[in-house]
């Protein structure tokens, strides 16, 4: 009878675990306690796992970012890769020239070497992508995300870069020939010691960028670098090469111009309250109606400058030479023009009143019905004016 039992039971147990029986059921037969088992939840499609070989200093791809065949394609060097979801691919050194790659997605992508010359990425996603020595020159990137990119070295000649997001990127020592920023948004973005001769900026975002050591030279006339009506408050352009450069209409508050060349320049109308131009060399550039209220110009080379209806009040010109200017008009209100040399410049109606003409020099120069302190009258009167109806034309302020 035992041997029966044992063999009931054995029978019964293999009827249970042939069943829809719970994983748990053996064990209850046996008394111990049962382990219940946890759901696994479903995946959305490109979700969870991200897939993809690394690289250093990038995040992995996530699924819906990178496409296999389109790395292939890529790889092989296919000329239609628009749209193509290509994040963190590494695509070092690939050429990829005359490429329709527009709305691609290349974010994070390992572009070091890589050739784009005269392709389109207009829209294009390159965010914190490694483009270091890269060319782009005559690409289309009209409306592409660069922001965080690395494009130090880079190659962009030519460029269409209209609209384009470039806001912390790194240019340094890019070359940027003849290239279209108009209305890109670069701020914060690194373009110290870039080389851009008739680069346009116009109407472009470059607050607190900086750009030290740019070299945008250009020639009276043309090949002129474009700045007009942009937004450069805070930026850096300490010892930056903008010779003849248009900053008509810029916004330059705060901006520091240190150093800087900028003879021939032309800031007429521009907005640059509390900006720096100490020892900054301003020959005949045209500040005219411009606002530098509060700004500084110590030992800066004004000469020849134009300064009509210049906004100054407050300003910091002391040992500025201002020869042969043209103050016209000027509005220099509580300035400081300790030891500066206005030497043969041209103030009529100019406003000094409350300034500080402690060793100023007015030799030669025409104070016609200029706005002067009647404490400086003393000092003036040993001055050699352009002509004797000169002194007495002056409106002593009390």
């Amino acid at each position: 009878m035992k041997l029966a039992h044992i063999i009931v039971t054995a029978l019964l147990v293999s009827v249970f675990v042939g069943t829809e029986f719970p994983a748990y059921a053996d064990n209850q037969l046996f008394g111990s306690k049962p382990t219940v088992n946890t759901p696994v939840p479903r995946m959305k499609p490109g979700s969870g796992a991200l897939v993809g070989p690394a690289i250093p200093g990038q995040h992995l791809r996530k699924v819906g970012c990178f496409d296999e065949e389109a790395y292939a394609r890529a790889k092989r060097k296919e000329k239609n890769l628009a749209g193509a979801q290509l994040c963190g691919a590494d695509l070092k050194n690939i050429f990829l020239a005359d490429t329709d790659l527009q709305g691609a997605n290349l974010s994070g992508a390992n572009l070091t070497g890589a050739r784009f010359d005269g392709s389109n990425l207009q829209g294009a996603t390159l965010s914190r992508a490694n483009l270091a020595g890269a060319s782009l020159s005559r690409s289309n990137l009209e409306g592409a995300r660069f922001d965080g990119a690395n494009l130090r070295g880079a190659t962009i000649q030519g460029a269409n870069l209209k609209g384009a997001d470039l806001s912390r990127a790194d240019l340094e020592g890019a070359v940027l020939n003849s290239s279209n920023f108009s209305g890109a948004n670069l701020e914060r973005a690194i373009l110290k010691h870039v080389v851009a001769p008739t680069v346009r900026f116009t109407s472009a975002n470059l607050r607190y960028a900086n750009l030290d050591s740019m070299n945008t030279e250009g020639e009276l006339y043309r090949s002129r670098a474009l700045f007009d009506g942009a937004d450069l408050r805070e930026a850096k352009l300490r010892q930056a090469q903008l010779i003849y450069a248009d900053l008509q209409g810029a916004d330059l508050g705060r901006a520091d111009f240190t150093g800087a060349r900028m003879e021939g320049a032309t800031m007429k109308k521009a907005k640059g309250a509390r900006a720096i131009f100490n020892n900054a060399a301003l020959a005949k550039a045209n500040c005219e109606d411009a606002d530098f209220s509060y700004g500084q110009f110590r030992d800066a080379d004004l000469s020849q400058a134009k300064l009509l209806y210049a906004r100054l009040g407050g300003a910091d010109l002391r040992g500025a030479n201002l020869t042969k200017a043209e103050v016209n008009k000027a509005f220099l209100v509580e300035a400081n023009l300790e030891g500066a040399n206005l030497t043969e410049s041209v103030l009529p109606g100019t406003n000094f009143r409350a300034a500080n003409l402690a060793g100023t020099n007015f030799h030669e120069s025409s104070p016609f019905r200029a706005i002067i302190d009647l404490r400086w009258k003393e000092l003036l009167k040993g001055q050699k004016f352009r002509t004797n109806v000169m002194f007495g034309s002056i409106i002593w302020a009390e």
